[in-house]
């Protein structure tokens, strides 16, 4: 999944998934990306995940797993039953008609 959206490898190590829940390893997360809220997306998987997310001021993607998909997650800005779901065009165009998202910083990979 991870290389399907072109995400550096140091950032799937589970010790930095498993903290960007909070808020301020989500603004460090974009600082050390030299970017902004308005050029990235969340992937969460529970209620305080999303609330950070949201805090932060990233479109969020709720993709609840076993134990968290009975929770209310309907604070997200779109909700999956699995990454299979997802395409990139797909969230690129749902990014592009977000509110408050850079347009021209959202591109779809080449075929």
């Amino acid at each position: 999944m991870w290389n399907t959206f072109a995400v550096p490898e140091r950032l799937s190590s589970p010790a930095f998934v498993g903290r960007v829940a909070e808020l301020d390893r989500l603004d460090a997360a974009l600082a050390a990306l030299g970017g902004t809220a308005a050029n990235a997306v969340a992937f969460e998987d529970s209620p305080n995940g999303i609330a950070a997310a949201r805090a932060a001021g990233l479109y969020c993607v709720a993709v609840p797993n076993p134990v968290t998909a009975d929770l209310p997650l309907d604070q997200a800005d779109l909700r999956v039953g699995s990454f299979a779901e997802l395409t990139v065009s797909g969230l690129v165009e749902r990014l592009r008609a977000a509110p408050g998202y850079a347009a021209a910083n959202v591109q779809a990979p080449a075929p």
